[in-house]
Order: C-alpha cells, then sequence, then structure tokens
C-alpha cells in the first residue's frame, strides 16, 4: 500500500482544492506573542473581502445560539460556503483557516476536504458530494478586545474557536472525520488522513500488559460513532477505563502523546495553550478506553478522559474504514469556562 505523505507549505495548502494562494493580506507566521491578534486580523480580511450581502450571512452576535449548533453531518449550515465565495474571499478564507492551525493541522482539513470527491467517485449518490461545501462563521467582531469567535464546518469537520481580549479562550470541540480511512483507489489510493491518531492509540495499546487491557477495553463492541456529539457533550459525565495511576511512567508519557497529536492540529502556540490547561487540571482521574477489537482492521474505538480533556475515535463503519472523532475541552465547551472565570473576575473586581 502505497502511504501519501505530503507536507505542503501553506501556499500549497492553499492551491491544493483549486484556490488562489499568495493573495495580499494572508496572515505571516505567527508569533507566539500574536496569535490572536493575527488570527483576528485574517478573519477582518476575509470578512472586508466579502460582498455585503455575505458579509450579513457570515456574521453572527457572539452569543447567538448558532455558535452551538456545530455538527459534522452533511446538512443545511449557516455561514458562508467556500463554493460560494469568489476566488479572493475564498483564498482569504483559507487564509484565516489556517493561520489558527499547524501545517499538519492545515494539511488535515485540506485531506478531508478532499475526501469528498473521493466519495464522489466511490459512492453509488456520490454526486452530491462537494470538497468546497464547508461553511465560515464568525461570532462577534474579530479584534484583540473583547469576545469573538469562528467556525469552520462541512462533511466530517467542524473547527470552533473562541477568543478573549485577543487570547485564545477554547479551541473545542473540534471535530475531524475521515470516510475512507484508507482511500482503497484513484490518484489518491493510499491517503490515511488520520494515521497520527491511531497510530499514537496503537503505540499505547500495544504497551499494555493483558490485565492493563483487561481494564481498559469498557465493550466488547465500538458504540457504532463518537458518544459525545452535538447536543450530547456533557454525555460522558465520568471517565471509564485503565487510570493513568495503573499504568508506567513510559505509559503516561505515550498517552500525552497521544493528547498532543489532537492539540497539534492548531497552531504551535495555540496547542501549548490548551496542552497548558490539560497539564493543569491534572493527570489524576485520567483514563484510556478502547471498545471493540484490539485487532488492526476490525471495528474499533478509544477514548482518552479527564479533567480537561475528552477524546473520542470511532471507526466501526464501513469494515472499519470510516472514521469519526471529536475532542472536548468538557470544562469549558466553546471557551465558557474562561470567559465565565474572566467577567466573574471583572465583576469581583469592580
Amino acid at each position: 500500500m502505497i502511504t501519501v505523505r505530503w507536507r505542503p507549505s501553506r501556499r500549497a495548502v492553499l492551491g491544493a482544492i483549486g484556490l488562489v494562494a499568495g493573495v495580499a493580506g494572508a496572515p505571516a507566521v505567527i508569533r507566539a506573542d500574536a496569535a490572536g491578534g493575527r488570527i483576528a486580523a485574517a478573519f477582518r480580511a476575509w470578512l472586508e473581502s466579502l460582498p455585503p450581502e455575505q458579509r450579513s450571512q457570515a456574521l453572527f452576535p457572539f452569543d447567538h445560539r448558532e455558535r452551538f449548533d456545530w455538527h459534522y453531518t452533511p446538512r443545511r449550515r449557516d455561514g458562508v460556503a467556500l463554493r460560494d465565495m469568489a476566488m479572493r474571499p475564498k483564498a482569504l478564507a483559507l487564509a484565516a483557516v489556517t493561520s489558527a492551525l499547524s501545517e499538519a493541522g492545515s494539511q488535515k482539513v485540506v485531506d478531508i476536504m478532499r475526501l469528498e470527491a473521493v466519495l464522489r467517485q466511490i459512492e453509488t449518490f456520490g454526486f452530491n458530494r462537494d470538497p468546497e461545501n464547508y461553511l465560515v462563521t464568525v461570532f462577534g467582531a474579530p479584534g484583540d478586545t473583547g469576545r469573538w469567535g469562528w467556525r469552520f464546518e462541512g462533511h466530517h469537520l467542524s473547527i470552533n474557536m473562541t477568543f478573549r481580549d485577543g487570547v485564545l479562550a477554547g479551541a473545542t470541540p473540534m471535530f475531524l472525520g475521515a470516510n475512507p480511512a484508507v482511500v482503497p483507489t484513484g490518484h489518491l489510493q493510499g491517503l490515511e488522513v488520520m494515521a497520527s491518531e491511531i497510530g499514537a492509540a496503537r503505540r499505547l495499546l500495544d504497551s499494555l500488559d493483558a490485565g492493563q487491557r483487561d481494564t481498559a477495553r469498557i465493550a466488547d463492541r465500538p458504540f457504532g460513532d463518537i458518544v459525545a456529539g452535538p447536543g450530547r457533550e456533557d454525555s460522558l459525565a465520568i471517565p471509564e477505563g485503565l487510570a493513568t495511576g495503573a499504568i508506567t511512567t513510559a505509559q503516561t508519557d505515550a498517552l500525552g502523546t497521544l493528547i498532543e497529536h489532537y492539540a497539534g492540529t492548531l497552531a504551535p502556540e495555540l496547542a501549548q495553550m490548551e496542552l497548558r490547561r490539560v497539564r493543569g487540571a491534572g493527570l489524576e482521574g485520567m483514563r484510556f478506553a478502547w471498545a471493540g477489537a484490539f485487532e488492526p482492521g476490525r471495528p474499533h474505538y478509544f477514548r482518552v478522559h479527564g479533567p480537561a480533556v475528552l477524546i473520542e475515535y470511532d471507526n466501526s463503519r464501513n469494515d472499519a474504514n470510516h472514521i469519526h472523532s471529536v475532542w472536548h475541552d468538557p470544562g469549558n465547551p466553546f471557551g465558557r469556562d474562561v470567559l465565565g472565570a474572566h467577567y466573574r473576575a471583572g465583576h469581583h473586581h469592580a
């Protein structure tokens, strides 16, 4: 099997789906002390490039209920779709989204979108698959003060970020999916969009002894999908599986590496902020769980669950070739806890 390993520049990321790259106003490399400002500037540049009607479609008040209406299925969405934008706004939209992502994360997003073209070819009714049916939505006014957020969403993809006073307040929920998980035929044969995530999970699984595996395994079969999906974010209140207190230091490191693969979708400085949240909440109470077959190629599911992280990964559909995966911060969905703490502190100070 041929594995596609493409690590392009930002120019190639934009060009990968037929866009014009190098548009004036696209963000440069983000500095750690200016990430929020650079991202806000990129989204302002995109909004300013839109005609008035599309700009009104893209913008919602920060507290609007639409901000919490995330999903990963093909459905109607609010915002502006890439396919409906002129060339320059389209390039600026992708530049804004990738300004908040790492190079690997940007590539992952592009590859998930490219899979729509694969489905168009291999599905009997794939004519409605569209690699540009992904929408950008902004909540509030992008800037260095106040609250604002953005969402980039379509089939198998939902990225939600919230900022407060120029600082990342929350990067979840983040949903990444892949169908097919490994492309079976065509010019993208062998492309495995989420290879790093399952690879890290299997390295941890392979390090467990028989007793640890028995404890980690919470079900003989996977659940058919993620559990903490849209509207069910709080459905997994109690962590299950193998506790960090029952694993070795090397296994703890492997668990940390697995979490880093999810945080690593973000630009490096944003990833470090999110990892600090996870570490700050402590490893105590964190658990690793598995469901389904241990053997590769058969339906399986894993979960990492602790005070500040909930990761689910399900590959049980289409003969274990269809992935749904989500990353939540249980105590801080959509940046709610950070924002709430900030404004409670401000009120107390006043």
